[in-house]
């Protein structure tokens, strides 16, 4: 028989589970699952129980998550207390183990323990929908099914190929700027390159849903589309990469189809990470739910600014909006573009704008990048040592994990073959 469990939230969260990562989920209708969104009830309710039972400790309407964790495991020290931290600091973690707390749960660590517990009490352990749901939950707060869609689970990407939870490791960079011109296209196509070339198994996302061009940036006309995968899930066996260059999921092919693929990206993005191990995301200037769903699934978000006053005003306002939308910024970078000895700002400058945080100096590659991603070759921009190439290398040498195959460098490449494909590629990027 399945333990009991009990979920201790707020009473908003537990009439919009999606406050909590459940998405779409009806919590009362859980007979697993009892819920309460009072703490003195809940602490009556512990004490009266009879044998162990496992509490998830959200919070409450009066008390907050972590002193009503504590009173619960002082009632009761034989329960399994978790406490929900989904922006945990080291001051809360040591403040949960001095109450004697069992268990700290982040976002990921509940949804997986959720569907667990779900799958479970329906006593289907080999349902793919559930182990599918639950891993597009944990990467992108999406949905978990309701018991009606046990029998016939909807949606076009039911039938991508099912995997745990606990092989979700693919590291997602969202390239992220407010506004357009500040370079994010470039330094995605640029970054995915160097990830592929360090040893990465690396696929290039086009999230700018109604222009994206990294298809052209990348020279891979035929690239698949994100519309095909999504009406066809099986052609992401074609989905790879080859000879240095990544795997390319361009955008949608038709305009009017952004709209319906903001409500897709985060299951394709789930099903990606089981692909590779790295994803590179480029996102468009406008800002919306995507944005927001990209800033919550991925490992990093980088901020691209650029010379000009109005990206670092810009980059503060959608700041503000992260900091409206309750998004955890700990796994937030910051890159200021184009910077030379004559550039306008340093990141000096940005960072004491921006209160302070770190801010990473991209390095001004001048006309040749430009000239080198319009005809559609990245990998000759990055073997001729372009300044910009340079500096993205040393960047993603912080941020991504080490890779058993990556050798560190960029390749140099043969200074007279850089010549030549560059006097080639520039007769082919003025008839664009």
């Amino acid at each position: 028989m399945v333990p009991e469990v009990t979920l201790c939230a707020d009473s908003t969260s537990l009439q919009h589970p999606e406050c909590i990562g459940l998405a779409d989920e009806r919590l009362e209708m859980q007979l697993w699952l009892n819920v309460c969104s009072d703490a003195q009830e809940a602490r009556t309710r512990m004490r009266d129980t009879e044998g162990r039972q496992e509490v998830w400790v959200a919070g409450s309407d009066q008390v907050d998550a972590l002193n009503l964790a504590a009173a619960l495991k002082r009632d009761r020290g034989d329960h399994k207390i978790c406490l929900l931290a989904f922006q945990g600091s080291g001051s809360l973690y040591s403040r949960a183990r001095a109450a004697g707390v069992d268990e700290i749960l982040d976002k990921r660590a509940f949804l997986t323990r959720y569907g667990n517990r779900k799958r479970e009490m329906l006593g289907m352990k080999q349902l793919g929908v559930v182990a599918s749901s639950v891993s597009a939950a944990a990467s992108g707060a999406v949905g978990m099914p309701t018991a009606a869609s046990f029998d016939a689970p909807t949606g076009p990407l039911s039938a991508y190929p099912v995997r745990t939870p606990s092989s979700v490791q693919a590291h997602m960079l969202a390239v992220v700027g407010a506004g357009g011109g500040v370079g994010k296209s470039t330094i995605a196509v640029l970054c995915a390159c160097i990830a592929q070339a360090k040893g990465h198994r690396t696929v290039l996302v086009d999230a700018d849903l109604q222009f994206g061009d990294v298809h052209y940036l990348t020279g891979e006309d035929k690239a698949l589309h994100m519309d095909e995968l999504v009406s066809t899930p099986g052609r992401i066996d074609s989905l790879k990469a080859h000879d240095r260059m990544p795997a390319v999921l361009a955008s949608p092919r038709r305009l009017e189809q952004s709209e319906q693929m903001v409500g897709q990206l985060p299951q394709v993005l789930d099903t990606l990470r089981s692909h590779f191990d790295v994803i590179i995301v480029n996102t468009g200037p406008e800002w919306g739910d995507g944005h927001l769903q990209l800033l919550e699934a991925g490992t990093n978000a980088l901020f691209v600014l650029d010379q000009r006053p109005s990206s670092i005003r810009a980059c503060k306002h959608a700041l503000d909006l992260c900091t409206r939308c309750n998004i955890a910024s700990q796994s937030f970078l910051f890159a200021i573009n184009r910077c030379s000895r004559t550039s306008l700002f340093s990141s000096i400058d940005v960072s004491c704008a921006l209160q302070g945080v770190h801010v990473t100096e991209l390095q001004d590659g001048g006309r040749d990048v430009e000239e080198m991603l319009g005809a559609g070759q990245p990998l000759d921009l990055i073997d001729s040592r372009n300044a910009l190439c340079v500096s993205l290398d040393r960047f993603l040498d912080e941020v991504l994990p080490q890779s058993a195959s990556a050798s560190g460098n960029i390749p140099l490449g043969d200074q007279r073959k850089r010549r030549s494909r560059f006097g080639t590629r520039r007769k082919k990027a003025a008839c664009l």
